[in-house]
């Protein structure tokens, strides 16, 4: 199930964008999801595990320097800390992972439809 989970997963990579840059609703958007990514699974796959791993080894640092701060330095006990390192954790991944889906995103409609960066901002600011 592992290798239908990660194909499903690259398929869906951008239907959130879908669903909010372009207004589809939830259906359309798994639809234009599975649409930009097709032919370009590989691509997006590297491009996730890439900045998953990079996300993970940057995370991991701030997180440690963090904890170390939080337990000895002042007297915080571990259930706080553990607590407040993961909730910052969740802080910083976010948007990372949002910024990198839009991208990913942006860059498939501009491969898939052929849109050069003037006519991209000319079809995303209709949205606004």
């Amino acid at each position: 199930m592992i290798i239908p989970g990660i194909f499903l997963w690259v398929s869906f990579a951008v239907m959130w964008e879908a669903l909010i840059i372009e207004g589809a609703g939830p259906i359309e958007s798994m639809k234009r999801s599975w649409r930009l990514v097709s032919g370009e699974r590989w691509r997006v796959f590297g491009a996730g595990l890439l900045t998953t791993i990079l996300g993970l080894i940057v995370l991991g640092i701030v997180l440690t320097v963090i904890w170390l701060i939080l337990s000895p330095g002042l007297g915080v006990s571990d259930g706080v800390a553990s607590y407040l390192v993961e909730h910052v954790g969740i802080l910083l991944a976010m948007p990372l992972h949002a910024a990198v889906t839009t991208v990913i995103y942006l860059d498939l409609r501009v491969r898939k439809e052929s849109l050069s960066t003037d006519e991209l901002a000319a079809v995303l600011s209709e949205r606004v």
